[in-house]
């Protein structure tokens, strides 16, 4: 695998993980759930993170 196919992957885990992220804390607030409220923001927070290698590979693809 070369650096292109690298970033085509993790290029769409930030994307995939907002999404979910959103449908939950969406959901935990409907729920009124703190637990769904949290696991939403640590998604947020595992997304912003796989942001990184997806920018840093980049400019290899």
């Amino acid at each position: 695998m070369n650096e292109a196919h690298f970033h085509l992957i993790i290029n769409h885990f930030p994307i995939i993980i907002l999404v979910v992220g959103m449908f939950i804390l969406l959901s935990g607030f409907l729920i009124k759930s703190p637990l769904l409220k949290r696991v939403a923001y640590c998604l947020f927070i595992l997304g912003a993170l796989f942001t990184i290698p997806a920018f840093a590979s980049g400019e290899a693809a």
